[in-house]
């Protein structure tokens, strides 16, 4: 983002960050963001139901030095580990340091929204939210043939983490990444999985519909939430007007 940088050095890693203002536009929501001088973030995305969480949190003694969504991960983290993304409604990718186990805890949304790529190059483990990054570290940038005639044939991609170029992979969508600065080795689990709820079946036409409507507002008005305008890309189909309209009425 064009609004502001920072940069955090630790020991035999770093990390740096290029922040776009959405949620408190002032020097507390600077990143990369330390918290209890224990955890440091770096995070790119919105969790967007922030304030609910930030609500419980301050009742079980948690207290808040800024208006962002950052410092809310940081102290869900503090308070339920590596399960603190279960309680997130958002979008995001994020690396977060424990200096306390000396590791790295990474996670990228449920559906893979917001990116998260990484490469291992020369005994190092790099990561960032954009490809062109990581070619930086690379002699030569070589196509991966695989992937190459997978989306050429069947225009299949995005089916497992490996990216068009060799040596380049992505963390998938609901899976998190912990990296054990210890021994520089890194572990991968998956934490969400959709399911099917039977009971959907059994609702009425008129019941379907209201809850569906009501899901529907509640999301709408969770994206609004924001310190800077917000613009919509309407493309004209249903999906769009609707969200184009309802986000207008509120």
């Amino acid at each position: 983002g064009p609004d502001d940088e920072g940069f955090y050095f630790g020991d035999n890693f770093a990390f740096g960050h290029r922040r776009l203002s959405i949620l408190d536009l002032s020097q507390d929501g600077h990143q990369p963001m330390h918290y209890n001088d224990r955890y440091t973030i770096t995070y790119n995305g919105e969790v967007y139901n922030y304030i609910e969480l930030k609500d419980e949190l301050k009742k079980l003694g948690y207290s808040f030095n800024s208006n962002t969504d950052t410092e809310v991960i940081l102290a869900a983290y503090d308070k339920w580990g590596e399960s603190c993304v279960n309680k997130f409604n958002g979008m995001w990718s994020f690396a977060l340091f424990d200096r306390k186990e000396n590791n790295i805890f990474c996670s990228r949304d449920r559906f893979g929204i917001k990116p998260f790529y990484y490469t291992e190059v020369d005994n190092k483990f790099i990561f960032g939210s954009e490809i062109k990054q990581l070619l930086e570290f690379h002699d030569r940038n070589l196509v991966n043939k695989d992937i190459l005639i997978d989306f050429i044939v069947t225009r299949f991609e995005d089916y497992n983490n490996d990216t068009f170029f060799q040596g380049i992979k992505k963390l998938e969508q609901s899976h998190n990444l912990i990296y054990d600065l210890n021994n520089h080795s890194f572990s991968i689990k998956r934490y969400y999985d959709i399911t099917i709820n039977d009971e959907v079946k059994k609702l009425s036409l008129d019941d379907s519909i209201s809850e569906y409507r009501e899901k529907f507002n509640q999301a709408i008005n969770y994206r609004l939430r924001s310190d800077v305008k917000v613009g919509t890309c309407l493309s004209g189909g249903l999906d769009s007007s609707s969200i184009a309209s309802i986000a207008a009425q509120e």
